[in-house]
């Protein structure tokens, strides 16, 4: 029980953190705290649906509806 409470008030003295930052304006946008360095590449991998196995879109687009 201890341990949640400690992991509880982490959590939301981490949020409180940042959102005091956001609101002095030291920080813009939480896209350099979720995706690291500024100037290092996102990467996003990209998947055809029509490939992915047991995926319902594609029957359901052959089928019309």
């Amino acid at each position: 029980m201890a341990l949640s409470r400690f992991w509880t008030f982490m959590l939301i003295l981490s949020i409180g953190y940042v959102l005091v930052m956001l609101g002095m304006g030291r920080q813009y946008s939480l896209g350099s705290l979720i995706n690291g360095k500024q100037g290092e590449p996102l990467v996003v991998a990209e998947v055809d649906s029509a490939v992915l196995a047991g995926s319902v879109v594609p029957g359901t687009v052959a089928r019309g509806g």
